[in-house]
């Protein structure tokens, strides 16, 4: 079993949104992650855990889309 932590991405300020959304910066960057996993990773990931705040389920979702396989 192989785990990865990883932080959510970047949120847009609590001013800007105060259900801290990821930014459009931390949308890239999940990408970018999402896409290293997808090459690094030798089996699927198969599951993800997440805090439920909006940024951390969007961080979820990004790396699921782009290395999640069930």
């Amino acid at each position: 079993m192989r785990l990865y932590l990883i932080q959510h991405a970047k949120a847009k300020s609590k001013q800007e949104n105060p259900a801290r959304p990821l930014s459009r910066k931390g949308r890239e960057d999940i990408r970018k992650v999402a896409g290293f996993l997808k090459g690094y990773t030798q089996s699927p990931i198969r599951e993800i855990k997440h805090s439920g705040k909006t940024r951390a389920e969007q961080t979820r979702s990004g790396v699921g889309e782009g290395a999640f396989t069930t």
